[in-house]
């Protein structure tokens, strides 16, 4: 979550319902435009496999945005198709650095996608494991392309790529941005309701007063 000031701890602590309510909805807002006009070009992490605990989406890192893209192994899909589907959403002079994992299976794929990658960007860096070191290592030499490396143990990197993000964007688990505006949201909600329910409650009992003051001075 956002981290907050002091300020905005005290009307957490202090404040009405209103205020409360309030303060969620505008770091909503500060999100919003976080993910929508970042003052920094976003980083990319790609994978075909998925990462644990980064569902695909929008992340708020340590002052940096960073874009989590999930394209799927598919053995039908060209090069070109797989690069297509990572930019849907954005383009490559909009990206400051493209993390791409390279793993085991069709390596022969992901290996083209990266080639494509590298052409029309000088910011790729590659996150794999050993398997297949050498043609990766001859890969990375003849493209000029760094290779961030980790022991798979001949497992998936999927449980690997969790840590590398977490360590890498120092984000928390299963807190994108989305995620997070979702939940201001719901609380600014429940904290006008309450506020409602409070004015309600308030509005009653001023109304019963006024009416025990107005029979008292009948008496």
């Amino acid at each position: 979550m956002t981290k907050l000031t002091p300020s905005q701890r005290d009307i957490l602590r202090k404040g009405t319902p209103r205020q409360i309510q309030g303060l969620f909805e505008r770091l909503a807002e500060e999100l919003q435009t976080k993910q929508t006009n970042p003052t920094d070009k976003p980083d990319l992490m790609v994978t075909y496999g998925g990462i644990h605990g980064y569902p695909p989406g929008t992340y708020n890192g340590n002052g940096r945005i960073v874009l989590i893209k999930k394209y799927g192994y598919n053995q039908t899909q060209t090069p070109k198709q797989v690069i297509q589907g990572i930019y849907a959403e954005t383009s490559p002079d909009k990206i400051d650095r493209i993390y791409l994992y390279i793993g085991y299976s069709g390596l022969e794929q992901q290996l083209k996608t990266a080639q494509i990658i590298a052409e029309q960007s000088s910011n790729l860096i590659l996150v794999s494991c050993f398997c297949n070191k050498q043609e990766k290592k001859d890969f990375a030499k003849t493209t000029s392309v760094p290779i961030a490396w980790f022991h798979c143990h001949n497992q998936c990197g999927y449980d690997y790529l969790g840590k590398f993000v977490k360590r890498r964007w120092g984000v928390s688990e299963y807190s994108s941005i989305e995620v997070q505006k979702r939940r201001l949201g719901e609380l600014a909600q429940m904290m006008g309701n309450r506020a409602e329910r409070l004015e309600q409650q308030a509005k009653s009992q001023t109304q019963k007063n006024l009416k025990s003051n107005t029979n008292g001075e009948i008496k």
